[in-house]
């Protein structure tokens, strides 16, 4: 489980609390990698439930997708499922049960699992005008197979989750998706979707998502082809040895255009 955390010290507790509070038995084991990207204040909240499963850092300000690339690189490297948690969306009881269901037999697989979402506001009301739909990519679980075979995600200022999933698709991936309404995902101005500019924590001026999107790949082999490790100012929680994460497998796994 990984969770991106940029300024979300508003919605992070929540969003922890929602995967502590899942409907499971101790036979399924659920390791979290929560990453502040470059927020103490969101850090200081989160390490409040830094455990032996649960980690903590405090990164330098990354951007959202190559902080969720940090967090992969700190899952175990034979973990079944990677599941991606937005730090502002929350989950329902038994979406942990719900993926261990639809997952049974395919973990061997390229696969992919989503669900149904409802949309709430800041404040956790449910915006009752929107259907209830399929949640967006960048709340899809897949399997440990998956992972290792399409590595990680392009470090763009947006629109990385459907790059990945075409990724994905193109590998000759299959999706699953739960017919249950298991996460609420919040809409709010601050969000990446609202307001793009956050994400490079700064605001020179408002980009579109059409126009990040032609900057980022315009400016990806001069800015982010190299991928260094980047430095992480403070821990909380228990990591696991390197030899038992993904560090190994990604810093040999350098992405070009073209991937």
């Amino acid at each position: 489980m990984i969770i991106p955390a940029f300024k979300a010290f508003r919605f992070i507790e929540e969003a922890i609390l929602s995967v502590i509070n899942q409907d499971v038995d101790q036979s399924i084991q659920i390791q979290t990698v929560i990453v502040c990207d470059g927020c103490e204040e969101t850090f200081d909240i989160a390490k409040r439930y830094s455990s032996d499963s649960t980690f903590v850092c405090l990164t330098e300000n990354l951007g959202t997708y190559k902080a969720r690339n940090l967090g992969l690189s700190l899952c175990r490297i034979d973990s079944d499922l990677i599941v991606n948690l937005d730090a502002d969306d929350v989950w329902h009881p038994k979406r942990v049960l719900d993926l261990v269901r639809m997952s049974k037999k395919k973990l061997n697989t390229l696969s992919a699992f989503a669900c149904k979402m409802n949309r709430i506001d800041e404040n956790g009301d449910e915006i009752r005008a929107l259907d209830r739909r399929t949640c967006p990519s960048g709340a899809y679980a897949y399997t440990g197979k998956t992972i290792k075979t399409i590595g990680m995600y392009r470090p763009w200022w947006c629109g990385s989750d459907n790059e990945y999933r075409n990724r994905f698709y193109a590998a000759g991936g299959r999706l699953f998706t739960s017919p249950k309404l298991l996460l609420s995902y919040r809409k709010h101005p601050t969000q990446l979707t609202s307001d793009p500019a956050t994400l490079r924590g700064t605001k020179e001026r408002d980009f579109s998502y059409d126009e990040i999107q032609r900057l980022a790949k315009k400016n990806y082999e001069s800015h982010f082809q190299n991928h260094p490790r980047q430095k992480i100012f403070s821990i909380a929680g228990k990591i696991l040895p390197k030899s038992d994460i993904f560090h190994g497998f990604f810093d040999n796994k350098p992405m070009t255009v073209g991937d």
